[in-house]
């Protein structure tokens, strides 16, 4: 497998995580966002799809955000997350793999006929569509 291969796959495992897919999509259309947004919009479509505590969802968001999904994403060099200010930017690489991410992002947000979205699944895997079958 070639660096490129390795790395686009490196990629679409990363998107096909329901809380780093939002992470993406929304520096898809900003150059930068703040962990208060990322984790609003994540509290608010987490609530849609299930009868969580509203009062609870947020810090758990957060925390999740912050010890798990950022610095997986920092790891591949797709964002820088500045933990003071809050702030997360996307980078070089993330516009390298631009058209990767709008493309499983894409897929993602696009359930097969008859199936939950992603995010929603029973099976509580996180899978996603843009999985390989």
């Amino acid at each position: 497998m070639t660096g490129d291969t390795r790395d686009s796959v490196d990629v679409r495992s990363l998107v096909c995580e329901p809380r780093r897919r939002l992470v993406l999509s929304l520096l898809l259309e900003r150059q930068r966002v703040t962990l208060d947004l990322v984790t609003l919009s994540l509290a608010t479509s987490e609530l849609l799809e299930t009868d969580a505590d509203p009062e609870r969802r947020p810090p758990r968001v957060a925390v999740s955000l912050v010890h798990n999904h950022l610095p997986r994403l920092a790891d591949h060099d797709l964002l820088e997350y500045d933990a003071r200010s809050g702030d997360i930017v996307r980078t070089r690489r993330f516009e390298a793999f631009r058209s990767t991410i709008e493309y499983y992002v894409a897929a993602a947000c696009e359930p097969q006929s008859g199936e939950a979205s992603p995010s929603a699944r029973a099976d509580g895997s996180g899978a996603c569509c843009c999985d390989e079958r």
